[in-house]
């Protein structure tokens, strides 16, 4: 029986171990993103109650759209870093129109900080991968 070269598999497992290690970055944003379903959800069940159904029908679909935003950079996956920029692109030009539009300036405070979280995602998607085995880490 053939042993492996114990340096080899040393640096094997190095190299995946440090793969493996999430950022901090990618956690704070998960971690985002998971305070973001929690409130949408319960806004949600909030206005169940006084309005319709389609009221807060928008408020499921948000709460929906951060849970899988947060799922997937938990686990890293491409999937989960597109889901997150759309949300926060989105986000930022609806800030942008509420600043022009509705004159409503304290909007533009989410700017520089969906600007951001936006590049700090995008610089990290090399960290992404298409394989799930990442996600039972």
């Amino acid at each position: 029986m053939l042993k492996p070269d114990s340096y080899n598999a040393s640096a094997v497992q190095n190299t995946h171990a440090s793969v493996a290690r999430r950022l901090l970055g990618i956690t704070l944003l998960v971690l985002f993103f998971a305070f973001g379903c929690l409130a949408a959800g319960l806004s949600a069940m909030l206005l169940l109650f006084p309005g319709t159904a389609l009221d807060s029908l928008w408020l499921v679909v948000v709460s929906s759209a951060c849970a899988t935003a947060a799922a997937g950079l938990w686990r890293r996956a491409v999937w989960g870093l597109w889901t997150a920029a759309a949300i926060l692109a989105i986000n930022l030009i609806g800030d942008t129109a509420n600043a022009l539009f509705a004159h409503d300036y304290r909007a533009l405070i989410g700017l520089p900080i969906g600007g951001l979280m936006l590049a700090y995602l995008l610089l990290q998607r090399r960290s992404f991968t298409n394989a799930d085995f990442d996600s039972r880490r």
